[in-house]
């Protein structure tokens, strides 16, 4: 399909649109200038206190000093100081930034040979949420995803039954993403239909991409559901399968419903 190349763009688009909602939020304005002005805060400080310690060091260097005063400066020169944690006022977060972090991901998991690819992992790094705001579990699955995913060429996923799975097979990006860019709602709309349920059987593999997708529903006279399979083959990206924390192939019952 000559649109399938340009799948890794159009997510690193969408994922650019929804990062411009997030810094139009007034409580990210209000959380990156304070976290801006504590850093600078650190900055001045930690600058003072190298001064003080240049200071001390030179003191030292006077042989008529006592024992008291040499102990003082010796005390000033070993000295350190830590730098505070700025996580309290980390900026990104919020549901457009959520969707930012799940449409990057999608490129950096599905599309990794993409010219984009490493873009969206540099972007990717600088909006993860930091691990001291975040659960245990959700902390590690977050640096997991981080990882690339390095395979042999001719690397063939187990095939696993989809109640195995780590997590449930869902869209990237959600239903009304991919029936977005697809165009299929707008097929839908020229066509007079605005509502439709639609089943399949889809096969999935290691890295998201549907390899087959069979009808589970008679197609309708407009051939609409033999449509959408074809876009679902052509377009979709799926969250790559897991079993484990290893990557799989699967094939799984998936519906959509809709109702424009």
């Amino acid at each position: 399909h000559p649109e399938a190349p340009q799948k890794p763009e159009v997510l690193f688009n969408k994922a650019l649109v929804f990062a411009e909602m997030g810094r139009s939020d007034v409580a990210f304005s209000q959380k990156f200038a304070e976290r801006e002005l504590q850093r600078e805060i650190w900055s001045e400080k930690y600058a003072a206190f190298q001064d003080e310690q240049e200071l001390a060091m030179e003191a030292l260097l006077d042989t008529t000093l006592s024992e008291e005063d040499m102990e003082i400066y010796s005390n000033m020169v070993d000295s350190t100081l830590t730098q505070p944690n700025f996580d309290d006022y980390f900026p990104y977060m919020g549901e457009a930034w959520d969707s930012t972090r799940t449409t990057l991901q999608s490129i950096v998991s599905g599309f990794a040979q993409s010219r984009v690819a490493e873009r969206a992992r540099d972007m990717l790094e600088t909006l993860q949420v930091p691990a001291s705001l975040m659960e245990g579990d959700e902390a590690d699955e977050s640096q997991q995803l981080l990882q690339p995913l390095e395979l042999p060429d001719n690397f063939e996923a187990q095939f696993v039954e989809c109640d195995v799975l780590d997590a449930p097979l869902t869209l990237v990006g959600g239903q009304d993403l991919f029936l977005e860019e697809s165009g299929f709602s707008d097929l839908m709309q020229a066509q007079g239909v605005l509502s439709g349920d639609f089943e399949f059987e889809v096969t999935v593999n290691h890295l998201g991409r549907a390899t087959r997708a069979t009808l589970l529903i008679d197609d309708d006279a407009l051939n609409l559901a033999s449509t959408l399979r074809d876009l679902i083959l052509e377009n979709a990206q799926f969250s790559a399968p897991r079993s484990e924390n290893e990557p799989v192939q699967t094939s799984c019952y998936f519906s959509i419903s809709i109702d424009l």
